[in-house]
């Protein structure tokens, strides 16, 4: 038993002599160096076969020009679609509106992004007729539900027509529409604005009044008395009651020949004192003696 515990004794001393040995140590040393790097290789080889599957982020293509989305996609190796075009009124053709996947969202490489985008030719509509609907605002309810959008560009005073009748009609360049094209049906560009000359009639209009000088509240009175309406009220620092205070400025101005439509504002500059270069009259809320 003792010769056997003798032997393992000496054939452990054997090998921890071997094991320790700087030739054992040195290959051992070198054994592990290399399986690193072959760790290391295989796990980059790895990633390069694998780099088809890397998340990218998407850009945001909305407001860009089609060609210039698809010029930015195919430099992140992302495919184009057109999913829908739509008519934006007066936007430009062929611009992104929307995106599928949405902006700075994460995508495998080679990716479809589907875009909605203007039309390149935007919708046209049918005028109608303007017989018998030949009051601006009626026909301007016509166009609305067409998506035509309406303005006046002139009042002209007419006492022959009803106020409102449509005298001609203009697009947007301001080139007159003829109404006996209207009558054959001549197409617009849906989204389009039209521009109107409408009639005046000279019983629309009213004078001028003067309230320059006049308390507020007696201002207030002659004004609506001519059918017009109070429009703005400034204040100087010393209003501390403005029906009693004085009007010292009018805009527009009192004039003995001009007119005004009726159902305008007369804006009023109120003081509390009588302006200086007001003369002096009897108040008129005094009692009469």
């Amino acid at each position: 038993m003792s010769r056997f515990s003798d032997g393992l004794k000496h054939l452990g001393k054997e090998m921890a002599a071997f094991f320790t040995s700087p030739i054992v140590l040195k290959n051992l040393g070198l054994f592990l160096i290399a399986i690193v790097g072959i760790l290391f290789l295989s796990s980059m080889l790895m990633k390069s076969c694998t780099r088809h599957g890397e998340a990218l982020q998407v850009e945001d293509y909305s407001g860009m020009r089609l060609v210039d989305a698809m010029k930015k996609a195919r430099s992140n190796n992302f495919r184009i679609a057109i999913s829908d075009s739509l008519d934006r009124g007066n936007n430009p053709p062929n611009i992104v509106l929307t995106q599928d996947p949405a902006p700075f969202s994460k995508v495998k490489k080679n990716r479809t992004i589907y875009l909605t985008i203007t039309k390149s030719q935007r919708d046209q509509v049918i005028l109608p007729t303007i017989i018998g609907a030949d009051e601006f605002e009626q026909y301007a309810k016509k166009l609305n539900r067409l998506g035509i959008k309406s303005e006046i560009k002139n009042r002209i005073l007419n006492d022959r027509y009803a106020s409102n009748t449509i005298l001609k009609i203009y697009n947007a360049e301001e080139k007159e529409i003829n109404l006996e094209d209207i009558k054959r049906g001549i197409k617009i560009d849906k989204g389009s604005t039209l521009y109107f000359d409408v009639t005046e009639r000279s019983d629309s209009y009213t004078n001028i009044p003067e309230v320059k000088c006049e308390r507020f509240d007696r201002a207030d009175f002659l004004i609506r008395s001519y059918q017009l309406v109070v429009g703005t009220v400034h204040l100087d620092p010393t209003v501390v009651n403005r029906a009693t205070a004085f009007v010292y400025k009018q805009v527009p101005e009192f004039s003995s020949t001009e007119k005004i439509r009726i159902g305008q504002q007369i804006d009023v500059y109120l003081t509390q004192n009588r302006p200086s270069d007001c003369p002096y009259e009897e108040d008129l809320t005094a009692p009469n003696e």
